[in-house]
């Protein structure tokens, strides 16, 4: 692992996802951009490209995740974009606004477990407004889990410092792992913050995009307060 970030596509399979990124890329800039263009990947027939962009008058850099279709056929895929954090952080995932029973009967949103996820983990917590999960160096024990995100974000907060990163969510859409656009996984050594695009069958020649927006704030406290259902969740 290299560290920094990285762009698979989903779902998730042994030997697809795990082409090496290896192979020397061509980098092109100019205007504010720079894109890093990998070759064709030869077990997958898939090309990734990331492009970066600062925000010309807003805090925030664009970051553009291509996947293109080289093969004769057409795939099914989603670009899944993975940061990976630095040791010691907490990764914050909103869950979607509470309503009141029984004017709202319906399901809200899909949470993915995986099978080595174990929810008694005391790394991960479960909240009435968030998930959250800490990476902990002595924690030895990988720990994943994934929800759908209509608020179209997720964080990462350490020693002062807290990252978010914004997406648009599809309503509707078919997302990976089922119904999940983002997914957090850390072990003894990081955390990956990872958002997913929805499922699309790309056509030979095709491209697809997911853009992330990444905001890095300071001077950031975490609190644990209780709202007035009594849960506890963090707040900033």
């Amino acid at each position: 692992m290299y560290g920094g970030h990285r762009l698979w596509h989903a779902p998730e399979g042994m030997p697809r996802s795990y082409s090496p990124d290896n192979s020397p890329i061509k980098v092109v800039s100019g205007n504010g951009m720079i894109r890093a263009i990998q070759p064709v990947e030869p077990t997958t027939g898939i090309q990734k490209q990331i492009e970066i962009r600062m925000a010309e008058r807003q805090p925030y850099v664009e970051v553009v995740h291509r996947l293109t279709n080289h093969n004769l056929w057409a795939v099914e895929l989603a670009p899944w974009a993975m940061g990976m954090m630095a040791p010691g952080g907490l990764a914050t995932i909103p869950l979607p606004p509470s309503g009141t029973h029984p004017q709202m009967l319906d399901a809200a949103n899909p949470l993915s477990v995986w099978a080595y996820t174990d929810l008694r983990d005391k790394r991960c917590t479960l909240d009435f407004k968030y998930i959250s999960l800490r990476q902990d160096p002595k924690a030895t024990a990988p720990q994943k889990i994934g929800a759908g995100v209509p608020d179209g974000w997720s964080a990462y907060c350490r020693n002062g410092h807290l990252f978010v990163k914004k997406f648009a969510f599809t309503k509707g859409a078919h997302y990976p792992d089922f119904g999940s656009s983002v997914e957090t996984f850390t072990n003894a050594e990081m955390l990956e913050l990872e958002t997913v695009a929805p499922l699309t069958r790309l056509e030979p020649g095709a491209t697809v995009d997911h853009v992330e927006r990444w905001f890095l704030f300071k001077d950031v406290k975490l609190e644990a307060t209780d709202d007035v259902s009594t849960k506890r969740y963090c707040r900033w």
